[in-house]
């Protein structure tokens, strides 16, 4: 009696790890999303269709990808991934500058002597990172205005 229950129990088991796979490989699932700012995307899969949801703000337009809109579409996924990349830099670089800061601060503060030493130096890397840093600025702008772009174009939405 015991081993027909282990068989019984053994082969609903078996069933129900058979058909979980087919069941989750014919549903639509998520293949992409991200966010940054006030853009995002997500691309879901559906059969053979890839569907778009793009946003801006609040508004949120729904596309299937056709020959006609695909490189559109990722030109726009394309932006929005350089927004996040860009801001994160341009955060960074920000932080970079404070530190700096902090520490010219610190040095004259502290010990003066150093800091006359050292004022090439902090100076050149002082350069460096407001360079970076309107670099960065500069950057996101454009990613900004780029995303603006293929959105304005594939929802046909002013933002």
């Amino acid at each position: 009696m015991k081993s027909q229950v282990t068989i019984f129990v053994s082969i609903i088991l078996l069933s129900v790890i058979m058909l979980v796979p087919t069941a989750v490989a014919s549903s639509a699932f998520v293949i992409s999303e991200e966010e940054a700012r006030s853009y995002q995307y997500s691309v879901e899969k559906q059969q053979d269709t890839y569907l778009w949801t793009i946003g801006f703000e609040d508004k949120e337009s729904i596309l299937v990808e056709d020959q006609s809109n695909t490189n559109n579409l990722n030109a726009f996924r394309i932006a929005v991934g350089e927004i996040d990349i860009n801001q994160t830099s341009l955060i960074i670089s920000v932080v970079y500058l404070l530190f700096i800061a902090s520490l010219t601060l610190f040095l004259f503060l502290k010990n003066k002597q150093v800091l006359k030493k050292s004022i090439i130096f902090i100076v050149i890397f002082s350069g460096i990172g407001l360079y970076d840093t309107v670099e960065n600025v500069l950057d996101l702008q454009r990613a900004l205005k780029v995303a603006n772009y293929y959105y304005v174009l594939l929802t046909g939405e002013g933002s």
